[in-house]
């Protein structure tokens, strides 16, 4: 029995030890949303190296925390390099592809353009990157970056004989990467890290089955709980795709086009769901009897005479 009791032990103690932290997910994100992490180094570390060199030291920064799942996930260091060495801009070296957000998840910027205010707005990051590696707030201003404020070499990492850029981590304007140099012999700084893209496990909800997800629906305005918003025959998710970005068919518009026909009656019958004179004749498709053939049928001259009298036969006239 104590043998058994001493198994059952081990084997409860190998599965807690062998038990791997979950990558840290933002609040808000959905299954299938892409994203970055970042987070500013609790200790400090010399300038006198190259970007290889930091990329390590980050990592192992990263790994040392035991609160995030490295495991396959890489992290560089947001810094760029230059005079002796071969330079490299931290917006090419640490590559923006999705939102980034801190580790306490709080968002730093929307993407690249954003993170890089290359986007013309000048709002600065949404929250300062002053977050550590154990989502402790870092008591402390100065950051290594050897960047300007577009992420380009500006007092880079490998100036050998000069000082090197520094970055405010307390900063949400481009201050936050670039305010002023610092020698490199007299100092040591902190790094920014960001991680690599990371997308949130599991499939994205399609809680109506429409090909779009939640989360685009409720961008685009559409009911998530209905397949087809705007009753016309046709899925959300099939205009959309359908549309390729144009705006028609509109799934929150039944008759994209004012012609007076469902955008599903007119996919049923091969006419376009964003022209209202499919075949470009003078006549809209809702009474075209061939609407998808230039030009008309005697038939159909002779009906609409016919028509025209009777109205005309209705009117009261007064000869005078």
């Amino acid at each position: 029995m104590f043998r058994l009791h001493g198994v059952v032990f081990l084997l409860l103690s190998l599965a807690a030890s062998s038990t791997v932290a979950q990558v840290f997910v933002p609040p808000g994100l959905e299954p299938g949303d892409s994203y970055h992490l970042v987070f500013v180094t609790s200790t400090t570390h010399h300038a006198v190296v190259d970007l290889a060199i930091l990329d390590n030291y980050v990592q192992q920064r990263a790994d040392a925390t035991g609160t995030i799942d490295t495991t396959g996930v890489e992290w560089r260091v947001i810094a760029s390099q230059g005079d002796l060495l071969p330079e490299e801009h931290a917006r090419d070296h640490a590559l923006v592809t999705a939102p980034v957000y801190r580790l306490d998840g709080a968002i730093v910027a929307d993407g690249y353009d954003d993170l890089w205010n290359l986007n013309g707005d000048n709002d600065g990051l949404y929250n300062p990157i002053s977050i550590n590696e154990f989502g402790i707030e870092v008591d402390a201003w100065r950051v290594f970056t050897g960047s300007a404020g577009d992420g380009t070499a500006s007092f880079p990492i490998g100036q050998w004989s000069h000082n090197i850029g520094v970055g405010s981590l307390d900063a949400t304007s481009e201050n936050w990467i670039s305010n002023g140099s610092y020698s490199y012999w007299t100092v040591e700084c902190h790094y920014y890290a960001l991680s690599e893209e990371l997308t949130v496990p599991g499939e994205p909800v399609d809680t109506d089955g429409d090909g779009l997800t939640d989360d685009e629906e409720a961008i685009l305005g559409t009911d998530p709980n209905d397949p087809d918003t705007d009753d016309d025959g046709l899925l959300d998710g099939t205009e959309v795709d359908m549309a390729d970005g144009s705006g028609c068919p509109d799934p929150l518009d039944p008759d994209s086009d004012g012609d007076s026909l469902l955008d599903g009656d007119e996919v049923e019958i091969g006419t376009c769901p964003c022209n209202p004179d499919t075949d470009e004749d003078g006549v809209n498709d809702n009474e075209d009897p061939l609407p998808t053939e230039p030009g008309v049928t005697s038939g159909y001259i002779e009906d609409y005479l016919r028509d025209m009298a009777a109205e005309i036969d209705l009117m009261e006239l007064w000869l005078i």
